[in-house]
C-alpha cells in the first residue's frame, strides 16, 4: 500500500482500498460489541517511523483521502473523522485541512510531544464548531518524580488541555510490564497508567493513574467546563466542570514551591483548602 516497505506515503491508487479497510475494521469491531467514537487517518502523519509501520501524510493527501474515499465509507456509521493526531507544534496541518475539508471532519486530535496546548485554542478560535481531542501523551520509566510529573500533567493535559478546549485526555498505554512491554517498535521504555508484573501479578499505580482519577471520578460524560480564575499570585491554577445532574467538580494544582492554601468561591459560599507544592486536589459538591 505504501511507497516503502514499512513507511513512506500511501499510493493514491490505493486510497479506495484503504478506505474499505477502515470500514472493515469498524464492522468487525461492531460485530464483537465494540463501538468506535472516532477515527483518525494516521498516527502522527508528519512523522515517518523507522522501527514500526507508519506512513507520512501531507495535509492535502489526508484531505483528498477523506473527502474522496473515507467519508463516504463511514458516513452511515456515525463515527467521527478527526484530522491530525500529532503534536501541538504542527497546528498548521489541521488548519489547512479544515479550511477546505470542514464538512468532512468532526474535529482534530492532538499529541503532547511538541509545542504548547494553546495551539488547541488557536484551532478552536478558527473552527469553533469542531471538536478538540487530546489523544496521546506518555511518560517514560526514567522520568521519575511523582510530584513533578503530576504538575506537568495538570499544567499541560488535564487543566491546561481542557482549558484549551480539549474534550478528552488520553494516555498512550493503559498497562505495561516493568520492561515496557508489550510494544511493537517505537518507545521501548514508555510507562503505562499502571505497571503489571506478570510474574507475581503485582500492580503498580503510576502518577498517570492518579492524574486521571482526579478527573474521571468526578467529571462525567456530558459535563460542561465553566469559567474559573486562578490565584492572583499564580500559585494555584484550576479548572471546573458542571455535570449533567448539576454536581460540580473543581481540580486545583499548587504549582508553587511551597505548601499553600487556596480559596474556592461559588454562589456566595467559600471554602479553604491546603495542599503541598505539586499537590492536586479535587473539590466536589
Amino acid at each position: 500500500v505504501s511507497t516503502q516497505s514499512t513507511w513512506g506515503k500511501l499510493n493514491y491508487a490505493n486510497f479506495p482500498a484503504y478506505a474499505r479497510y477502515f470500514r472493515k475494521i469498524y464492522d468487525a469491531y461492531k460485530q464483537n460489541g465494540v463501538q468506535f467514537d472516532a477515527f483518525t487517518v494516521q498516527n502522527e502523519p508528519q512523522f515517518e517511523p523507522g522501527s514500526y509501520p507508519g506512513m507520512k501524510y501531507e495535509w492535502y493527501d489526508e484531505l483528498n483521502f477523506v473527502r474522496g474515499n473515507l467519508y463516504n465509507e463511514l458516513k452511515d456509521t456515525g463515527v467521527k473523522i478527526l484530522s491530525l493526531d500529532h503534536n501541538w507544534d504542527v497546528d498548521w496541518y489541521p488548519k489547512a485541512v479544515m479550511k477546505e475539508g470542514r464538512p468532512y471532519y468532526a474535529g482534530s486530535a492532538w499529541h503532547c510531544y511538541g509545542g504548547n496546548p494553546s495551539a488547541m485554542s488557536s484551532m478552536y478560535e478558527m473552527f469553533p464548531d469542531k471538536g478538540i481531542y487530546l489523544t496521546e501523551c506518555t511518560s517514560t520509566q526514567d522520568n521519575v518524580g511523582f510530584g513533578g510529573n503530576m504538575r506537568w500533567y495538570m499544567q499541560n493535559l488535564f487543566i491546561g488541555g481542557t482549558k484549551n478546549y480539549a474534550k478528552t485526555v488520553l494516555f498512550w498505554s493503559l498497562a505495561l510490564d516493568p520492561s515496557g512491554n508489550p510494544h511493537a517498535g517505537g518507545c521501548a521504555n514508555c510507562r503505562g497508567v499502571v505497571t503489571i508484573n506478570q510474574g507475581n501479578g503485582a500492580v503498580q499505580y503510576n502518577e498517570e493513574f492518579y492524574a486521571i482519577a482526579h478527573f474521571a471520578r468526578f467529571v462525567w460524560p456530558g459535563a460542561k467546563r465553566v469559567a474559573t480564575t486562578n490565584s492572583q499570585d499564580g500559585k494555584f491554577i484550576g479548572v471546573a466542570f458542571v455535570n449533567t445532574n448539576g454536581q460540580k467538580a473543581l481540580v486545583v494544582l499548587n504549582q508553587g514551591d511551597s505548601t499553600g492554601t487556596f480559596k474556592v468561591v461559588w454562589a456566595g459560599k467559600s471554602i479553604y483548602h491546603q495542599i503541598p507544592s505539586n499537590g492536586v486536589a479535587t473539590v466536589f459538591w
